[in-house]
């Protein structure tokens, strides 16, 4: 059945007619109407009730919505999270709930920004981070290649260990300078036991070959299982002569990662940024701003079994 639309006049006066008329004469009407335009009955219903019909705004109302946060909110959502290195808004959230009460003082906001900042969702955290470009977090480790003796180590291939047995492991350094590399400043030396997980850690005073080998040689003792294999990054405090020669004395596999991979050393890595590196970091914010170098101590040692 063809359509045929009704004018506004007689649409009007039908639609004042069926809103007075009672509930019999309105199905005569409704009848009436449904076989003069072909409209479904529903429609029809719906016309003479006046629902349907009316011209829709193209232009949407706009959404207001009240803000609860404010600028001093944003940066201090940004400070923390360059704090914790740049990780996601979620991972952070969860850091926040543990540390926050800890960095109060190196924040330096306001009461009720302090209370917003115990609050914030994830999700609005995200939106704040998004308005500036992301920082890369920058590495502490400060490595820098040692290329004299590179063709005579090796690089690690999964022919020359075999991780499931204890007495392979991974070595790697952090330089403790807080932020700021000018200077004298401690680094933090970590041996990995891959297969068990045990860590050693070690504080020596700069990247000396004298301190590294030193400390090395003391931490590869206090392992519980024999050393068979020492792999490390491509830095020039372990790509060296005195290194490489001792381990070909006591019979070692001395293999090294491929440069520019920092993925190559992933379980020292790890237990670097848990054991030390991040709990450094943080120690510092509890104590003085990031900026001022965190560590100047005397070497110490320190055993975790994960």
């Amino acid at each position: 059945m063809a359509i045929c639309k009704p004018s506004e006049s007689y649409l009007a006066k039908l639609r004042e007619r069926y809103c007075q008329a009672r509930k019999q004469a309105r199905g005569q009407i409704l009848t009436e109407f449904i076989a003069t335009t072909g409209y479904h009955r529903k429609h029809a219903i719906a016309v003479l009730r006046g629902s349907r019909g009316q011209p829709k705004s193209t232009t949407s109302r706009p959404r207001h919505r009240c803000r609860n946060y404010r600028t001093e909110d944003k940066r201090a959502v940004l400070a923390l999270a360059d704090l914790f290195l740049q990780i996601g808004s979620k991972r952070l959230r969860a850091a926040m709930d543990v540390e926050l009460d800890h960095v109060r003082d190196f924040l330096k906001v306001s009461p009720a920004c302090f209370k917003c900042l115990r609050q914030i969702s994830p999700a609005t955290m995200e939106r704040f981070r998004r308005t500036v470009p992301r920082v890369a977090a920058r590495p502490r480790g400060g490595t820098k290649p040692g290329t004299l003796l590179q063709s005579q180590i090796p690089i690690r291939t999964f022919a020359d260990w075999d991780e499931k047995r204890p007495g392979f492991v991974e070595i790697d350094l952090v330089q403790q300078d807080g932020g700021n590399s000018s200077g004298f400043f401690a680094c933090t030396l970590n041996v990995t036991d891959v297969a068990t997980g045990w860590t050693v850690t070690r504080a020596v005073p700069n990247k000396a070959q004298v301190h590294m080998f030193a400390a090395l040689k003391q931490m590869c003792a206090e392992l519980p299982v024999p050393l068979l294999s020492i792999d490390s990054d491509n830095g020039g405090e372990f790509i060296n002569a005195e290194l490489a020669r001792y381990c070909a004395q006591e019979h070692l596999t001395f293999t090294r990662g491929r440069v520019g991979r920092k993925n190559n050393n992933p379980y020292a890595e790890q237990k670097t940024g848990r054991s030390c590196g991040d709990w450094w970091a943080m120690d510092a914010t509890r104590r003085q701003p990031r900026s001022t170098p965190s560590m100047r101590s005397v070497p110490f040692t320190v055993s975790l079994r994960v």
